[in-house]
């Protein structure tokens, strides 16, 4: 209350009053802006906590995924391991037996060679014998 709002003729305990009544006025207001407030920030924090927890069960989902994963690349690897030792084995099994191949092949020509000269030597005894 101010001077010239027209409480100027009350008495002072109806002016105390009516200040008193303002004043009550306002710290209720006040207290329900708070409590608005407070119910504000408890319904945001609750959001939060919601979306945080979801987020970790999430994290948790991918780091599982994560770790499936890895160790699927870890078999696999393995096992390409084990596939290039195979491969290398029958590389050198390829070459050792090309190699065996072409010494054979050698081998063969050279038996060839003498069965056709010892037929040939053969044949020009039978034609000595018969002549």
């Amino acid at each position: 209350l101010r001077w010239g709002d027209g409480t100027e003729d009350l008495p002072p305990s109806e002016v105390l009053a009516h200040e008193l009544s303002s004043t009550i006025d306002e710290l209720n207001d006040e207290r329900d802006r708070r409590a608005d407030a407070e119910a504000y920030a408890r319904n945001w924090a609750s959001k939060l906590e919601d979306q945080t927890n979801a987020l970790v069960r999430e994290n948790t989902q991918l780091k599982d995924q994560l770790s499936s994963a890895q160790r699927f690349l870890n078999d696999k690897n393995l096992a390409l391991k084990e596939l290039e030792e195979k491969c290398n084995i029958l590389e050198s099994n390829l070459h050792l037996s090309d190699r065996l191949g072409t010494e054979k092949n050698r081998e063969i020509e050279e038996l060839r060679t003498r069965l056709r000269d010892s037929v040939y030597i053969g044949d020009l005894s039978l034609a000595e014998r018969y002549n």
